[in-house]
């Protein structure tokens, strides 16, 4: 058997925050759901017949402080309600029967729970706007509900994803809540522990005090309560000073002793740090080099080729140059022949007249 805070816990978990008349009519709706079809109870409590709808008193003073809405964070566990595990078959009924109201208004659920016989049968007698403390009978719940389920018989699916994937979330919540539990605990035993320690340490400090105080002449009479008192008094100062001593000088130790860690480790740090950047400035320099040498091999294909070019057009000028001084040679001969020919070509002329004259003169 559960209790109903936890099956509020359960609710408010898987559906977030609600109103506290919801939470209520939730868990009532559980509690006959689950008692209409085996017989048991759910939880032990009790509901009462208040004039809004079914309250348990016990859910109500946990809640009522709240001012708007319940969240899971209201519902706090004992240790032992802590430890205990959620039950899966009561689970599956809690998580079937608000999937399937989960789309009521609270007004409708309030309405509902009104109008049936377990809660009309508590109040009957007293007036609507009066108040009722009467407790609504389980025999009514299990008879009443029995033949007039809370889900209807297509919808009662105990077994569905979303009621499966509920429980698996809850319990995951319920055993991280329970492994911070025992963190807390176990912080709480090294306090106490740390605790007894130091007044132990102050303990013997004191009687190790009051041992030395006693040996002065002042304090040799320590059956005199006065004398007893006054160096009691004494002791424990100067044992609550030794403890405080010794307290600092272990702090000092310990901060001492991290101090040359964190130097240590910040040494080992700077020494990866100028490996790594000595390893890429060499890689740098040796890009560099690389990049100098490529910009140089072409610079240099850049020269021949231009070198190249150069020759090549100085040549092609000179061939043009050949080229053109011998079509003026050879036209200039040619031109030279042409006026020996025409020399020539007058000197007969002129030797052919000149012996037409000689003959002509003869014949005259």
């Amino acid at each position: 058997m559960s209790t109903i805070k936890r099956v509020a816990y359960a609710i408010l978990h898987n559906y977030g925050k609600m109103s506290h008349e919801r939470l209520e009519l939730l868990t009532y709706y559980c509690q006959a759901q689950y008692l209409s079809t085996t017989s048991l109870q759910l939880f032990p409590n009790s509901f009462q017949a208040w004039k809004n709808g079914p309250v348990c008193l016990e859910l109500f003073n946990i809640c009522y402080l709240t001012q708007d809405e319940v969240s899971e964070n209201n519902i706090i566990f004992s240790p032992i309600e802590l430890y205990k595990t959620f039950n899966r078959s009561q689970l599956r009924v809690v998580y079937a029967v608000c999937e399937a109201l989960k789309d009521y208004t609270t007004q409708d659920l309030a309405a509902r729970a009104r109008s049936e016989l377990p809660w009309v049968d508590a109040r009957r007698g007293v007036d609507t706007d009066n108040a009722c403390d009467t407790e609504l009978s389980h025999k009514i719940i299990h008879d009443y509900y029995a033949k007039n389920p809370v889900i209807a018989e297509g919808r009662a699916n105990t077994r569905s994803r979303s009621v499966e994937n509920a429980i698996r979330r809850l319990r995951d919540a319920h055993l991280k809540k329970c492994k911070q539990a025992e963190k807390e605990k176990l912080e709480a035993q090294n306090q106490a522990h740390a605790v007894n320690n130091h007044c132990k340490e102050l303990i013997d400090a004191e009687n190790m005090v009051m041992r030395k105080i006693s040996m002065l002449n002042e304090f040799k009479n320590m059956s005199d309560n006065n004398i007893k008192t006054r160096a009691r008094m004494i002791a424990r100062s100067l044992g609550k000073q030794l403890c405080e001593y010794e307290k600092n000088e272990i702090k000092r130790q310990n901060f001492q002793h991290n101090l040359e860690a964190v130097k240590q480790q910040n040494t080992t740090q700077n020494t990866s740090t100028n490996s790594a950047n000595t390893a890429n400035n060499t890689n740098t320099t040796t890009g560099s080099s690389s990049t100098n040498a490529a910009s140089k091999n072409t610079a240099t294909n850049a020269n021949v080729d231009k070198t190249g070019k150069k020759a090549k057009t100085s040549t092609n000028t000179m061939t043009g140059e050949k080229a053109a001084a011998s079509k003026k040679s050879k036209t200039g001969e040619k031109s030279k022949t042409g006026g020996k020919t025409n020399t020539n070509g007058k000197s007969e002329a002129n030797r052919k007249d000149e012996a037409s004259g000689k003959v002509r003169k003869k014949r005259s």
